[in-house]
Order: structure tokens, then sequence, then C-alpha cells
């Protein structure tokens, strides 16, 4: 800023030498020497360099604030033919919208408008008027396939119904001959044990006359009570096996017994709640549906009614406004009008006791609803199906269980019987019958031959008395 301040100056000076009359180089001279610090004394003093400097300052803000007003000028002129513009374009537009204006006055006020207007009204109604003939006619055809549907669907509730009852007869015709081969089951099961009992008094008895039968040899009577006392454990120890099975065996029929029986009782259960909630519940629902949808088809119905209606009393306003201008043509128009309102009223109280939309879904719905509870017999049937497998594979193993225990406790009464009608231990052979295998007992010598006989004999009443508890130790369900 000092270089403009001095150049200012400079300028000042020159114009200030000039006015007065004074030479130029000396005074640049001058002010040259006063700025480069030089010795030489100034022609001008402090105040008046200030006063020159301040001028300076002055008249260069009214050049700045002349451009600045000038631009200013300018922006505003700019602005103004813009706005000037604007108006132009506004007064063309709006007159342009005032010719059409008075274009479409004329031609709503004239009486050729209103008749081409009447000529679409009529036209309007006459096409909804075919339309909801066709809808009407359309909504007929789904009533009769709606009455068809019902009607096959009261048939087929009327064959489950039936289905419903031989199955119901089938299951209890089962139980019942299942309930009657548990009883004769039970009574063989009581048949065998009063059997074995019996034979257990029998080998006690044959075991008791052998002791007496013995030999007062005292060598040999260690032999045969020890022989005795190990048939006698393993016969024991058999009755009480067959006992505990036997018992074991009525419990689980007892079980059985009453799962069947609980089982019948949910399934009754079970098919009368679902007849009762499906065929109740969905009819309930479907007369519910009908019924709320046939109120919303007749509150639209009213609704699209009262606006025709509305339109109509607006069109026969207008009408009335240029009946003097229509007055040739007023009675026929006020007849087609009457014409008009009767068929539509007629068509809409018609229309207003069906709708096309409720009707297909009804039948959609019923075919949902038979093939669900077509899905639910299946299942029980297959259930009851796989339920009476189980008992009659229980019964037929059970059943084998026994008959073969039966079997081994005959062979081996068989074997005592011989025993003791032989007088003492003779050359017989005792077979034992497992589930898998069967062990013969070989040959045991007689209680009055020597002691090597006796001897050798021995490991055979051994291996009997370890075989026989083996056979205890099998489950009813090997």
């Amino acid at each position: 800023m000092p270089s403009l301040h001095q150049a200012a100056l400079l300028v000042l000076l020159l114009l200030t030498a000039t006015r007065d009359g004074l030479a130029a180089p000396d005074i640049t001279m001058s002010i040259h020497g006063d700025l480069a610090g030089s010795g030489t004394p100034s022609s001008f003093t402090v105040n008046q360099v200030y006063t020159l400097i301040s001028n300076i300052e002055f008249r260069l803000r009214d050049l700045s604030n002349t451009l600045r007003r000038d631009q200013q000028t300018e922006r505003i002129n700019s602005r103004i033919d813009v706005i000037f513009n604007k108006l132009s374009h506004l007064e063309v537009s709006n007159e342009m919208w005032f010719d059409k204006f008075q274009q479409s006055v004329m031609e709503e006020c004239g009486p050729n408008h209103m008749t081409r207007r009447l000529d679409k009204a009529q036209q309007q109604l006459e096409i909804t008027l075919e339309h909801m003939e066709t809808t009407l006619q359309t909504v007929q055809n789904h009533q009769k396939e709606l009455e068809k549907e019902i009607k096959k669907v009261v048939d087929r509730q009327t064959e489950l119904s039936t289905d419903i009852q031989t199955v119901r007869k089938d299951i209890n015709s089962e139980f019942e001959k299942h309930n009657s081969n548990q009883i004769t089951f039970r009574k063989q099961i009581q048949d065998t044990i009063a059997n074995l009992s019996q034979q257990s008094k029998i080998t006690d008895r044959s075991l008791s006359t052998c002791s007496c039968n013995q030999d007062s040899d005292s060598s040999q009577i260690p032999d045969t009570t020890t022989n005795n006392n190990k048939l006698a454990t393993t016969i024991n120890n058999m009755y009480n096996g067959l006992k505990d099975r036997s018992d074991h065996i009525s419990i689980s029929l007892k079980e059985l017994m009453e799962n069947t029986d609980k089982y019948r009782r949910r399934l009754d259960s079970d098919r009368r709640g679902v007849i009762n909630e499906f065929l109740d519940s969905f009819l309930e629902a479907a007369i519910d549906k009908i019924t709320t949808i046939q109120k919303n088809s007749e509150n639209e119905l009213e609704a699209k009614f009262k606006e025709h209606l509305q339109l109509l009393i607006d069109g026969q306003n207008l009408f009335m406004d240029n009946c003097h201008r229509l007055q040739s043509n007023e009675r026929q128009i006020e007849n087609d009008m009457v014409d008009i309102l009767e068929r539509i009223l007629d068509r809409i109280d018609n229309k207003s006791k069906s709708e096309s939309t409720t009707l297909e879904q009804i039948p959609k719905t019923l075919k949902t609803q038979s093939s669900l509870e077509e899905k639910m017999f299946g299942e029980l049937s297959e259930l009851i199906k796989t339920q009476s497998d189980q008992v009659t594979r229980t019964v037929a193993y059970s059943t084998n269980q026994v008959l073969k225990l039966h079997q081994d406790l005959t062979n081996i009464s068989n074997a005592l019987m011989t025993l003791n009608n032989g007088g003492g231990l003779s050359n017989v052979t005792v077979t034992t019958t497992d589930m898998n295998d069967r062990r013969p007992l070989h040959n045991i010598g007689n209680s009055h031959n020597s002691t090597p006989s006796t001897s050798k004999n021995k490991p055979n009443i051994d291996k009997l008395s370890t075989t026989m508890p083996n056979k205890q130790n099998h489950s009813p369900h090997d």
C-alpha cells in the first residue's frame, strides 16, 4: 500500500503544481527528496499533504461508487426487461385462456352440448344395464354350481358318516375278538400253571420215594442226596421262573388291555370332536362369511345406486335448467328417464341377493375341508392297524414261550416218572428244549450198581443241574 500512496501523492502534487504555476521538476525533486529521507526541505507542509491524501481518497471512493452505481443500474434495467417480457407472455396467455374460456362457455351453454351430454348419459346407462344383466347371469350360474357342490358335499358327508359307523363297528368287533382271545389265553395260562403245580407236587413225591428206596450204603448216600437236592433246586427254580414269567405275562396283558381301552376311548372322543368341530364350525363360519359378504355387497350396491341416483339428479337439474330450449323433446326424455330408472332399480334389487366372488370361494373351502377329513380318517385307520398288529405279535410270542416251557416241563416230568417207575436211576435220556437248541442228558446209572458207575454218571447229573438254570435266564423277549 505505500507505493499506492506515493503514486497518489505524486499525481496530486503535479496537479497542484500545474494549477499554481510551479515547476514540475522542482516539485518532484522535493517530494522525492522528502520521501527518500534526504535533508532537502519540502515545499508542502504535513497538513497540506494529509488534505491532499484525503481528497484523493474521496475522489477514488466517488469513482468506485460511480462504477457500482452503473453496474446496479445495468442489473436493474436487465431485471426490468425480464419482468416486461414475463408480463407480455402473461398477457398473451391470459388472452388465449380467455378465448378458450369463452369458447367452452359458449359450447356448454349451447343446446347442442346438452343434447350430447344426455345422449352420452343414456349410452352409459344402457352399457351399465347390459353389464349388470351379464353379471346377474353369471351369478345365477354360480348359484346353480354352488347348489350342485353343496349336494355333493352333503352326499360326501353321508358317505363319511356311514364309513365312520362301519369303521367303528369293525373296531368294536376287533376289540371284542381281542378280549375273547385274551380271556382264552388267560385260561390257558391258568391251566398250565395248575398243571405245573401238580407236576411239581408229583416230582416232590417222586423225590421222597427215591430217598426212601435208597440203599444203606454209606458211600452212595451222600451222592444220591446231593443229586436229589440239585434236581429239587433246579425244579424249584424252573417253577419259580415259570411263575414269574406267567405273572409278567399276565401283567403285560392287563397293561395291553388298559392301553387298548384307553386308545379306543381316545379314538372315539377324537372322532366325535373332529366331526363336531369340523362340520359345525365350518358350516357356521361359511354361513357367517356368506351373510357378511352379502351385507357388504348390498351396502356397496346401495352406495353405487345412490351415486347413480345423484348423478341422475344432477343431470335432471341441468335438464330442467335448459328445458325452455328443449320443450319439444321434454316429454320423450322424461319418459325415457323414468323407464331407465325403473330398470336400474329392478336390476339392482335382483343383484343384491348374491355375489360372484364369494360363491367361487365357498366350493374351494369345502374341497379343502373334505381333503383334510379324508387325511385324518386315513391316519386313524393306519394307527388302528399298527396297534392291532403289535397286539397280535405280542400274544403270539407269549403263547410260543409258554408252549415251549410246557414242553420242557413235560419232558422233565416224564423223566422223573420213568425214574420213579423204574425203582431207581435207570438208563433214561431227558431232553430240555430251549428257543434255539436241545441238549440231551446222558444215561444215568442204577443206584444199586458199583461205585465206578455212579462216579461216571455223576458228571451227567451235574450237567443237568447246570443246563436247567440256563433255561431260566432267558428273557421273554429273546
